[in-house]
């Protein structure tokens, strides 16, 4: 039997782990499709291990899939594609849209493109600095510009900063909005070391609080009016619940949540 599951609620390259040591920050079953509500499934991933030399932390990943008209999978920061896994997508549509939400989430990209010669995949805009742009066949531009096929099923906002674009995504019927990195929330029994529980306290990302890493806040400095109109757009959606690639995910009050998460930048509302 394909794994499918369902469930109720609950820089530098990267490189995945799958030591025994790091399975506690993972959820599993890992590379299964769950759903979480109608036409959404997430697919929690191996973990990564991500940071500057002498300070990488294990990372839990994870993935959101979506079916639209036509049985087409819009597939949100792809994870590890397995057999299995492809058998239990195949129960469910057909992946058409691959996304690389933003310059660090195309680990595995490729190998879904290479699986799906038909699927488009799309990468948000890199600065040209830093990071260089992931080897995908057939990138295009993801820039909220371009008429997406998704966009009758799901809203697309870039979100831009001095060194670092997000595209965060909104899935109208089941009020699900998608983020990567903008909110991450690491639980403290999922970190696998004295230094992933510093790094994540001092990061601003633990759990019950996860917010928008406060490096990642510099990459805004400039950008903080666009920023605050970015995240009232997304509380005016007023989602249900908002999954993150990193760390436990909100399955309801999401707005609030965003409220909570954001309170730094638009002030206790």
């Amino acid at each position: 039997m394909a794994p499918v599951s369902k469930i109720q609620g609950a820089y530098t390259p990267m490189s995945a782990v799958d030591s025994p040591a790091t399975q506690t920050v993972t959820y599993p079953p890992l590379d299964t499709l769950k759903e979480i509500a109608p036409d959404v499934w997430i697919v929690d991933g191996p973990a990564i291990r991500f940071g500057i030399p002498c300070f990488r932390i294990a990372f839990p990943t994870r993935m959101t899939i979506i079916r639209t008209a036509g049985r087409q999978l819009f597939i949100h920061s792809p994870t590890r594609l397995t057999p299995a896994l492809k058998v239990a997508l195949a129960q469910v549509g057909t992946p058409s849209w691959l996304i690389g939400p933003n310059r660090m989430h195309t680990r595995w990209l490729q190998d879904w493109s290479s699986a799906y010669p038909d699927a488009l995949a799309y990468v948000a805009p890199s600065d040209g600095r830093g990071m260089s742009d992931p080897p995908i066949t057939h990138r295009l531009p993801l820039n909220g510009i371009t008429a997406y096929g998704w966009e009758p099923h799901i809203a697309t906002l870039p979100i831009a900063g001095s060194y670092f674009t997000e595209i965060v995504f909104f899935h109208r019927v089941s009020r699900t909005l998608i983020l990567a990195d903008l909110i991450e929330n690491f639980e403290s029994d999922r970190l696998d070391s004295p230094m992933a529980r510093i790094l994540t306290q001092l990061g601003g990302v633990r759990h019950p609080d996860g917010q928008m890493p406060r490096d990642m806040r510099l990459s805004f400095a400039r950008h903080r009016s666009e920023l605050r109109l970015a995240v009232e757009t997304m509380i005016r959606w007023d989602p249900e619940r908002v999954i993150i690639s990193h760390g436990r995910w909100y399955c309801r009050d999401g707005a609030a949540e965003l409220r909570r998460a954001f309170r730094w930048l638009i002030g206790r509302q």
